[in-house]
């Protein structure tokens, strides 16, 4: 040590003391072991350097190491492989106070604290030397990445350079990407946190509920892949492979009559869960294609998957008969006559039903009152009302013809019901008004928007959800 150093610069502490030398062309800043501290250790041969400043080019070196007496790797290096973290051009201080660049002038006499230095650098390094100096706990999947690289000694934060290399034992990083990567590591801590409040919160509710009879809630997880991945995680519910799945899947259905036999709760139970979970599925991809506003080809599409959203227009069970039906024909699937988007029929009674599918972005309500007094209905809307009744009168005259030609003798014109999804609900209680009106008067047709229809599935999911608890 330089003897003539400052008695101010020597900072007592529980585990050691810091010590700084001035060298032609840096200054140096030591920790140094307290020896009541060591015992029964040996004591190290030399203090730590911890850090050195390059006075000329403002190049700051920080080895990171264990200040932690209690710590068996007391006086180590913080880290399995990296022992310097090098920072260019360090801005240290404004121009009322800055440093000499001579470390033998008048400035550097009276000794620079290592605090007012790291204070320079970005939030992500541990600014006092007493915890070791380095990268805080938050950031440090950054080290563990770079030292998995390979034998990598030392990180360089470079302000010149443009993407990250590798020379040697040194790895070479952008500031500009650790500040990227920084920024982005805190955007997940804070999605984590966000995860961990809702099933606190969810958890804490659903056990006092319980006491009160209320109805179980479960956390919301989040539409965000991030999110969703860090809510599976929290829950507790581990994700499986692919292949798992699939035997998984074979095995419940390989035991399906043993477990009715003796489960059946236990197998209700399952069932709801498998119904529930296909509910969310499908209610999250009729959001998603409602947001992006997809075109009446996609949903006409969708619904062929899904006949079970449009069936929950009626209030009785469906079967579907014929997406893309010909109903002026003389087979449902012809290639002559009309066409109505979805044909099926009562479970029960056989009685047909008719769906029209328009687009949600079609107008339902006109924009301008008539006469200054109502909205009328848009003519999309009517002119899908006439379609789709126009369909019935077709489907009537060639009910007998299509019944015998394509063997489907179950389904009944006893009072054929139409339906036309279209639309959004208006937003303001004028034109609501003008809406129900217009199919409040409409004994033949029922009319849905999109927004009814995916509030009908999600009124239906949290009905199961509250079975199931």
């Amino acid at each position: 040590m330089n003897p003539d150093s400052d008695p101010e610069s020597l900072h007592a502490e529980d585990n050691g003391t810091l010590q700084f030398d001035i060298l032609d062309d840096r200054v140096q800043w030591t920790f140094v072991p307290r020896e009541d501290r060591l015992m029964p250790r040996p004591l190290p041969p030399h203090p730590a350097l911890i850090c050195e400043l390059l006075v000329g080019s403002g190049e700051l070196r920080i080895y990171p190491i264990v200040p932690y007496a209690d710590n068996e790797r007391y006086m180590e290096s913080k880290y399995d492989q990296i022992r310097c973290i090098q920072v260019e051009r360090l801005d240290l201080a404004s121009d009322s106070d800055a440093i000499d660049d001579d470390p033998q002038s008048d400035s550097w006499s009276f000794g620079l604290e290592l605090e007012e230095v790291m204070d320079s650098l970005p939030g992500a390094f541990v600014k006092r030397w007493k915890h070791g100096l380095g990268i805080t706990k938050r950031y440090r999947s950054i080290i563990s990445v770079v030292e998995h690289i390979g034998d990598v000694r030392e990180l360089h934060l470079s302000v010149t350079a443009d993407t990250i290399e590798l020379r040697r034992n040194t790895l070479i990083m952008p500031m500009t990407t650790f500040d990227n990567l920084c920024a982005e590591i805190r955007r997940i801590d804070d999605r984590a946190s966000n995860v961990a409040t809702r099933f606190k919160t969810s958890a804490v509710y659903n056990s006092v509920a319980e006491a009160f009879g209320l109805p179980q809630k479960p956390p919301s997880r989040g539409r965000h892949p991030m999110v969703r991945l860090l809510s599976e995680e929290v829950s507790g519910v581990p994700k499986l492979t692919e292949n798992e799945q699939q035997q998984l899947l074979l095995a419940t259905m390989a035991q399906t009559r043993t477990l009715a036999r003796e489960k059946p709760q236990a197998l209700a139970a399952l069932r709801l869960d498998v119904d529930i979970a296909n509910l969310d599925e499908l209610i999250d991809q009729f959001s998603k294609a409602l947001e992006k506003g997809r075109p009446e080809g996609y949903w006409q599409r969708f619904f062929q998957r899904n006949p079970f959203a449009l069936h929950l227009a009626f209030g009785f069970p469906l079967i579907q008969v014929q997406g893309q039906a010909s109903v002026g024909g003389t087979t449902l699937s012809g290639g002559e006559g009309r066409f109505a988007d979805f044909l099926a029929r009562n479970a029960i009674t056989g009685n047909i039903a008719i769906f029209e599918i328009k687009k949600p972005a079609s107008l339902v309500i006109s924009r301008s009152l008539y006469r200054r007094t109502v909205y009328p209905p848009a003519t999309e809307l009517t002119g899908a009302v006439g379609q789709v009744l126009d369909q019935k009168v077709e489907l009537i005259k060639s009910l007998a013809q299509i019944k015998e030609s394509s063997k489907i003798y179950d389904i009944h014109a006893f009072a054929i019901r139409c339906c036309v999804v279209i639309g959004r609900t208006p937003e303001d209680d004028a034109r609501r008004k003008a809406l129900e009106a217009f199919r409040g008067n409409s004994s033949t047709v029922d009319v849905i928007t999109y927004d009814e229809l995916l509030e009908k599935l999600k009124q239906l999911r949290e009905l199961l959800a509250g079975a199931s608890s």
